[in-house]
């Protein structure tokens, strides 16, 4: 469970940079990243 909690606060703590970086008009490539991650999310690390 705790591993859980832990991979789901990495998965929120990329989006928060990611959006952060969106807003500031630099979209990055680890964007890509986190969208791939969220879809396999489900599955775990």
């Amino acid at each position: 469970m705790r591993a859980d909690l832990e991979y789901e606060l990495a998965v929120l703590e990329q989006l928060a940079s990611a959006a952060a970086a969106a807003v500031a008009g630099d979209p990055q490539p680890s964007v890509i990243t986190w969208l791939n991650q969220l879809k396999t999310f489900d599955d775990g690390p």
